[in-house]
């Protein structure tokens, strides 16, 4: 088989294989992988089909490797499959071939399956050949034929090569009958196949954005599945396919007696899908390359036939640039609009320019007490031999070369960088520092002043700074303090919450005091202790005023349990006697305080005698005022 033009097929029935003609180190050799696909080899070298095509079902089938010049191709049941491989090793060997394992007297790993009719030729055979030839019995003397075992004998031990050649081989190891011996079997179960057949509903090659309808023959009982480069697309098992990318697509078609088959492939191109990105001469990283110092960059666009071209710089056109390529010294964001007949489209753009540098506060926020403030200098895009220059109002503070920075004192600080990389110098932005006051103090979560649970029995919270970030341990702190509806609690950094209120924290350090920039308001439904009703005293002669706590969402007062009409303020005005009560709503649900007993004369307290109101001569009457929490008595 040398070099040059060779093919090699045969059927079989399994469900797995190793080698089935191979030579040891030197040779070729044809399997099936793990997952069912055909897979080549040459002198160790392993080539295949572009995807995945599980041939383990049971069924006969027809498989072909044919190499025409460099090219490897694959076919199954006559049918080429998507997907080639390149190789010019020649194939000399005078290893033995080994027809269902390999060559090996230690792990052969015998074939588990049924192989006939195994043909090999020293030319390029077309696919109409193997088409059509498949299934039929070849005269020895077929041109390109050098090697022909049919293995339809029913004894013996001989595997006949039908060929000129006549190359015959044995059963097993040796010609003498062994137990491990492989056996002769006449029939090999095949398929009532249906032609699988795609077609195009329209163009093939169109504009982005646009598609193409691919359509295969339909039955009962059939199912499908398309390949796009000889790989699965995923949920693609209709009878139809709309194509919107460039590719190879095909389709496997499995009629309702469970036989596959494979279609022809249809090539389909996007026009312009080359002309998406813009590639630089260089050292990139990503969509950038470096722009600073003097040098020049050249940038190219995708190339096709009939292809033309505008580049732009910060979206504006650039005069004459209308080449597939452009040379600049600018920096600059760039694109490049590509047309090709009636199709267009705007590539990605490439930054050109510094490798900008951004400084930033680490550990805290640029204000503290005592400091120092973690400063630190971030490149975009990274780099080499970089050197860095601190700098407090404009001066250099005479740090050593690194990217982060300590500042302890107040002012306007940047970094000037130098990259090799990069040539040239990048200041960064500027981040003013204050050393000598606390900074604000905020409770978790920052965003939000209302805290609604119905959940939990304790809610987490923390004393943060304006981003969310634990606040500075600071030196200079001397306490945090908590606050619940304005009476101390016990606390550090943080608490857990188990009660509705206000809450707030204050911190204390030598340079002074802050509060809280916003309260916190917790309302839970699930908490320690319910909310309670608010009241100066419980009786009155025509009303009592009662109240709750009135951040909550909304309130239902309550009398005796049955919701008063129209009651639903943070305060109420009872003007019955009876048991109120109130429910109070947060985001997320509701609670209802205990109730409290509250009584209301309509007309004032009565004053009642014994036998009537009129006093004898050196007599007197008993007069009864009605007790009740909340009533003096004060007799006139």
């Amino acid at each position: 088989m040398d070099s040059g033009r060779f093919t090699l097929g045969f059927q079989y029935l399994g469900v797995y294989c190793s080698h089935y003609a191979t030579g040891n180190g030197t040779g070729f050799g044809l399997a099936l992988a793990y997952n069912g696909t055909p897979s080549f080899t040459i002198n160790g070298s392993g080539y295949g089909p572009g995807g995945t095509f599980n041939i383990r079902d049971g069924l006969c089938h027809h498989i072909a490797v044919v190499r025409k010049d460099t090219i490897l191709s694959y076919y199954i049941d006559g049918v080429l499959l998507p997907g080639t491989s390149t190789s010019t090793a020649a194939i000399n060997t005078t290893n033995p071939l080994c027809i269902g394992s390999y060559n090996s007297t230690v792990s052969p790993s015998p074939f588990k399956g049924l192989i006939k009719e195994l043909r090999i030729w020293n030319i390029a055979r077309t696919p109409s050949q193997l088409l059509s030839n498949m299934s039929a019995v070849l005269p020895a003397n077929s041109t390109g034929l050098t090697g022909y075992w049919r293995m339809n004998t029913t004894s013996g031990q001989t595997v006949t090569d039908f060929s000129l050649t006549a190359n015959n081989g044995v059963l097993g190891n040796t010609s003498s009958i062994e137990t491990l011996d492989p056996a002769f079997t006449t029939s090999c179960p095949s398929c009532v196949q249906t032609t699988a057949t795609v077609t195009a509903g329209g163009p093939v090659s169109f504009c982005i954005g646009d598609s193409v309808l691919l359509s295969s023959n339909t039955g009962v009982g059939f199912s499908y599945q398309w390949y796009k480069n000889g790989v699965a697309i995923s949920g693609a098992t209709g009878s139809t396919y709309y194509a919107k990318l460039s590719g190879a697509f095909s389709v496997k078609l499995t009629n309702a007696s469970a036989c596959v088959s494979w279609s022809n492939t249809i090539d389909v191109t996007q026009k312009l899908d080359n002309a998406g990105s813009i590639t630089c001469s260089g050292y990139t990283i990503g969509p950038w390359a470096c722009l600073n110092g003097g040098n020049t960059r050249t940038l190219s666009a995708g190339t096709g036939t009939g292809y033309t071209y505008q580049w732009k710089r910060n979206s504006v056109n650039i005069s004459g640039a209308t080449l597939s390529t452009y040379t600049t010294g600018l920096a600059g964001t760039y694109t490049c609009f590509v047309t090709s007949g009636t199709c267009s489209r705007t590539t990605s753009a490439f930054d050109l320019g510094p490798n900008p540098v951004t400084l930033q506060v680490i550990n805290g926020g640029p204000t503290a007490c005592t400091g120092p403030v973690n400063l630190i200098a971030t490149r975009t895009y990274g780099g080499s031999g970089i050197s860095y220059d601190w700098k407090r109002n404009g001066a250099s503070v005479g740090a050593p070369s690194n990217y982060s920075y300590n500042a302890s004192l107040s002012g306007a600080y940047t970094c000037v960088v130098t990259d090799a990389a990069c040539p040239g110098t990048v200041t960064s932005n500027a981040i003013g520092v204050t050393i000598g006051t606390l900074p604000p103090v905020y409770i978790s979560p920052v965003s939000t002043q209302v805290i609604s649970d119905c959940s939990a029995s304790n809610v987490f919270l923390e004393a943060v700074d304006a981003n969310g970030n634990s606040y500075p341990n600071d030196p200079g702190i001397t306490s945090i303090d908590w606050y619940f509806n304005g009476a101390t609690v016990s606390g550090a950094n943080s608490l857990y919450a188990s009660e509705s209120g206000v809450y707030s924290v204050y911190v204390n350090s030598s340079c002074g005091t802050v509060s809280s920039v916003q309260p916190k308001v917790l309302l839970m439904t699930n908490g320690s202790t319910s909310p309670f009703i608010s009241y100066s005293s419980l009786v009155g002669c025509t009303q009592v005023a009662l109240s709750v706590d009135n951040y909550w969402t909304s309130y239902q007062w309550k009398l005796n349990g049955a919701n008063i009409a129209g009651a639903t303020n943070w305060n109420y005005n009872a003007t019955q006697s009876g048991t109120y009560s109130c429910q109070l709503f947060n985001a997320c649900g509701s609670v209802t305080t205990p109730g409290v007993p509250v009584t209301v004369f309509s007309s004032g307290p009565l004053i009642t005698t014994q036998n009537g109101t009129v006093i004898c001569g050196g007599n007197y009457k008993l007069m009864q005022a009605p007790l009740g929490t909340g009533l003096i008595t004060n007799g006139n």
